[in-house]
């Protein structure tokens, strides 16, 4: 995530925020940025077994406690 980070910023994407773990799924790990048109991305790792992993749910938001935004 780190490498393609630094990529987007090679590139010049307009960064919405910089990588970070969230509390979406455990070990979850993200960079959202957007494209020329402003169109938002987002690349993301789970480390591990994610909401896959037992006794896991579904659910959470960010880690500053709101969610989209």
């Amino acid at each position: 995530m780190d490498e393609a980070y630094n990529f987007l910023i090679k590139m010049g994407a307009h960064i919405v925020h910089p990588p970070r773990e969230d509390s979406f799924a455990p070990g979850y790990y993200s960079v959202l940025f957007e494209d020329p048109d402003g169109t938002r991305l987002e690349l993301n790792h789970i480390s591990g077994k994610g909401l896959l992993a037992p006794g896991i749910q579904i659910g959470g938001g960010y880690a500053d406690r709101t969610q989209n935004g």
